[in-house]
This record gives C-alpha cells, structure tokens and sequence, in this order.
C-alpha cells in the first residue's frame, strides 16, 4: 500500500451501527464501503418499529463530534434526567414510588431521527443499496479481504476487496456466525407490545392531558411501572410522541414443521399454529462453516451462491420481479417467483400471512419478501427454495410482528387489568401497536479475527433493558475507529486486538447485566433471589432496578481520551 493510498473496509449494514462505524473509520483516516440489503435508506420516514431510544452522555458526546454540528443532535433529543421505578397496584389502580435516580443524564430519540441525521452526514457515495452479503474469503497473507454480494434488483455478483471487514449485520448476523456457527439467539422468557402514540396537533387532548397528570414529569423522566411478573415503559419523544413497551412473559414462539418434506409446498397453505405464537425468525445456520471462522486462504459462504459442480445456470427469466416493501412488515406487492421443494417453515397467524421469504432462484438470485399471501396473488414456477425468517421483519434482537385486531383488543382487556387507565387511554389510542419476542446472545469469546470485526448487536446481542443496545454499538464504532488510528493499517491484527481487548469485557458484563435486570424487574426466577414483587420487596431489592448498576455505567476507555 503506497503512503497516499487509504486503506479500505467494507461494513456490512447500514443501521445505527454501521453508519457509526462509517464515521469513525472515515475520521481514522480509511475509505469506507457501506454494504446495506435494503434498497433504500429506511429512515425516511419514522416508522413505530424500532422508534424510541435513550442515548447515554458517552454516545452522545460521540455522535457530536461525527456530526459536527451538536446542536442537530440536541434539537432531535429530549432529555432522560431521571430514571423512576414505581409499584402499580393493579386494583386501586395507583402507584408508589420504588426507586428514583435523578442524575440519569440520558436523552430520548427516534431511531429514524438519530440514523438520518447519522447517514446524511456521510458521502452518499459510500452506501451500496440493496447488495446482500454472501461471502468472505480471507488472504493467505491476511492483507486482505475479499467480499462477495449480490446485487438484488439484477440478481448479479459482485466483488469487493478491502483490509477489513466490518460485520454490523445485527443480531441475525450472518457473518458472526460464519466463526459460531453454534451460536444461536437465547429467548428471554417474554414479549413486548410496543407503540408509539403521535400526538401532534392533540397535545390538549383529554388523553394528552390525563397522561400528563399521572405522569407529570413526561419529557425528562424515563418511567418504569412494575406490576406482579410484568412491567411497562414509557417515556416522551421528540416532535410530540409517547414511546411505551409492556413486556409480557410468555414462553418462546414455535412453529410446526411441514411433515412431508419431499413434496412441493405452495406457500398459500400455512401450517396452523396457536393464537398466542409467533413464528420464530431464527436464521439456519450458515452452510459450509467452520468452528472460529475460516482460516486464512479459505472462502466461506453465510449465504447461497452458485456451485458449478451441484447447480446448473439458467437464465433469469423477464416475469421475475423484486419488491423491496418502504415499511418492514408492509410489503403488499404481488410477486411472480419460483416455488419447488420447501427450506425452512411456514406459518399463519390468525388469518393474517405476513411471510418473510429469501427466495433462491435457479440462478442463484435471492429476493426477500414481506406480503399478506392471498389465493391468486402469486405464480409459482419451476424450482426455487422458500427459507421462511418469521412473521414480519426481524428486528434487530427481536422477532417483530404486527398482529391482528382480536389480538390487539384482547391487549387492551387485559392492559385495563393491570395498568392505570390514563396509560391504558394511551395504549387504546396508539396506531397500529405490535409485538416483539425478546431474544439475547450469550457473550461470544471473540470479537475479531484477521481481517474481520463484529460490532453492534452482531457482537453482542443484548435484551434493551439496560438502554445499551444503541450505545455499545456507538461506542464499538468508535473504539475501533481509534484503534485503527493508533496502529495504521499495516498492524490491523493489533488494532483488532486491542479494540476487542476494550470492548468484549463490557459488552459481555453489560449483555448479562441487562438480561438479569429483565427477568427482575418480570418476576422470572434468578438463581441467586427470590421472583421480584413490586408490591412485596424491600428498599434493598429495589436497588437492583436502577439504570446505574450497570458495569461500567459510567466508564470512558482511556483510549477515548488520550
């Protein structure tokens, strides 16, 4: 490498974490490619899933700096300043102050606000939209990296050769198990019903007002409301918007097998499966893997690409279509495909079919789906194989759904049970309220090899109960961004070695952490305590509730401020 040749990393993923890694390398002085499978950047418009967020000051001092200009951050964010444990007594209908930490110092923001303002800070030149990942192949020499993609809308492949690979593929990540290929996603034992209530143009509203009241310090407050085996969030967002969560314990969603597995399946009839599950979005595991990852010299694959001793080519025919859906979880453009023996499972719930497929053609290009299927919707021809992901779009360490009415009415009969009636008026009153069946990861042992990191929930997995998902990944990015700075390229394996010699501590204390203080605060058993009731627990067990327990809450690696 010549001294004015920058060095080149490719990052795989184009959410909060890949966009953070893309400004700290570019200020490390690297040139950066930003490989994202969706077509186009999902931030424009705010969507409910995934909507709220708290930024911790650590991140937020990052993001600062990347942006700029602070004070686009500071006019996107409303102040967390102070974290509230409190008892619902679910027949009087009151609630009694547990614990209350009034030097929280965090800020509440929109998913869709904090990436925008992340990815239109950066060349727009540096995102490849709509190119899946498939492939990795490391030099024998280790200098480089050579990484496969297709391209989505052609169903072409292409190559690209940087130094290093960053893997901010998600929780799902593709290339993390690639070097686990044992790992699988832990369930927590829950689900949330999630929403987000606009209130814009409403904001003397009877139900606007009477939030207000039993929750009066709404814009600077973070409240946690625990009943017996259940808690609730809720908090204010920017723009005039109520962020809140009822976590549910319920036991992991499953979904029947198809039982002939040698005659094609038409996607149109669903195996049954209970009202009260949800097809799980667990990935299968990556073909041709090795335990620790591929070693120097050899190419690995995390996703279908042609054999030319096993698969025979064939021209991509013209009424092969792809619909890439704005919103996950609402793709209703009917599709003409291929259909032959099934890979994977297919399910419905409750007469409402929202399959997400990867579909492999016969010339190896895969498409991905999300559509309701309905009796006439689709032609299927000649042979393709259909991997079923789950219900909805898989959402970061979560499966996420949008579910039916009956469901959602039988929310609200049971929210008018537990919670106060102004939070259930605000449930009632948001639009379109889904679900997400929390998972985590246990700690991986590594987090970097040759040529190849794992940042954000592709390195650690984590349930949100700790307000970590979005800062880890923030300061993962910036962590590797300083280390690569410190070494130069031509000691990638040291900076490699040291970022997972700061980060795989924390993280692995912080994931552990966050699924601990989950199953508290739902009454679920822990070893070392009796189930948590609100109702019953003493001043020393409340304790446990605060956001600062966390290890290295309040912690900034040297590394940051040398």
């Amino acid at each position: 490498m010549s001294e004015k040749e920058k060095p080149k990393a490719v990052v795989v993923g184009g959410s909060i974490a890949g966009v953070s890694c893309a400004h700290a390398l570019i200020s490390a002085g690297w040139e950066v490619v930003v490989l994202e499978k969706s077509c186009a950047p999902t931030a424009a418009t705010r969507t409910a899933t995934g909507a709220g967020l708290g930024l911790d000051p650590l991140a937020l001092g990052l993001i600062q700096s990347w942006l700029g200009r602070p004070e686009l951050l500071q006019n996107s964010t409303l102040p967390l300043t102070v974290d509230l444990n409190q008892a619902t007594d679910s027949e009087k209908k009151v609630s009694q102050m547990l614990t209350r930490d009034e030097n929280f110092n965090f800020r509440a923001a929109l998913w869709a606000d904090l990436h925008r303002l992340l990815y239109n800070s950066l060349p727009a030149n540096i995102f490849l939209w709509g190119h899946l990942f498939l492939s990795l192949y490391i030099s024998d020499d280790k200098t480089y990296v050579k990484i496969k993609a297709k391209v989505l809308q052609t169903g072409k492949t292409v190559e690209i050769v940087a130094n290093l690979l960053v893997a901010a593929d998600g929780s799902l990540s593709s290339i993390r198990q690639s070097f686990f290929p044992e790992f699988k996603l832990r369930y927590s034992g829950y689900c949330a019903w999630r929403g987000v209530l606009d209130f814009s143009g409403n904001e003397n509203s009877d139900t606007v007002l009477a939030i207000r009241r039993a929750y009066p310090e709404l814009g600077k407050c973070l409240y946690f409301d625990l009943g017996p085996g259940t808690h609730c969030v809720l908090y204010e967002l920017p723009d005039r918007r109520l962020n809140w969560l009822w976590y549910v314990n319920q036991p992991e969603p499953e979904l029947q097998e198809s039982k002939q597995e040698n005659v094609p399946h038409d996607p149109r009839k669903t195996d049954e499966y209970p009202a009260s599950n949800v097809p799980s979005a667990i990935p299968p595991e990556a073909p041709n893997s090795a335990p620790h990852g591929p070693k120097p010299g050899n190419h690995f694959q995390t996703n279908s690409e042609p054999n030319s001793e096993n698969q025979q080519s064939e021209k991509q025919p013209a009424e092969l279509q792809f619909h890439q859906p704005k919103d996950p979880g609402e793709g209703y453009a009917p599709c003409t495909g291929y259909r032959g023996s099934p890979h994977g499972r297919v399910g419905r719930f409750d007469n409402r079919r929202l399959i997400q497929y990867f579909v492999e053609t016969a010339n190896n290009m895969v498409i991905i789906l999300v559509t309701p299927l309905k009796v006439g919707e689709y032609e299927l021809k000649k042979k393709a194989r259909f991997v079923f992901m789950g219900k909805g779009w898989p959402l970061r360490n979560s499966v996420t759904m949008k579910v039916s009415s009956e469901m959602v009415q039988k929310m609200y009969q049971e929210s008018e049970n537990i919670w106060v009636p102004e939070l259930v008026r605000v449930m009632k009153e948001t639009k379109d309220p889904f679900l997400n069946f929390i998972y985590d990861g246990d700690p991986l042992e590594k987090i970097s090899w040759e040529n190849v990191v794992l940042v954000g929930d592709a390195a650690h997995p984590t349930t949100p109960h700790g307000l970590r998902s979005t800062n880890m990944s923030v300061l993962d990015a910036a962590v590797l961004g300083k280390c690569l700075a410190k070494w130069g390229a031509e000691n990638l394996q040291s900076a490699l070695g040291e970022y997972q010699t700061i980060r795989l501590p924390v993280i692995s204390k912080q994931v552990l952490h966050a699924r601990r203080l989950g199953r508290i605060k739902q009454g679920l058993a822990l070893p070392d305590r009796e189930p948590f009731d609100p109702n019953t627990a003493t001043l020393e067990d409340c304790e446990e509730l605060k956001q600062k327990n966390l290890p290295f809450f309040n912690d900034v690696p040297l590394l940051l401020i040398t």
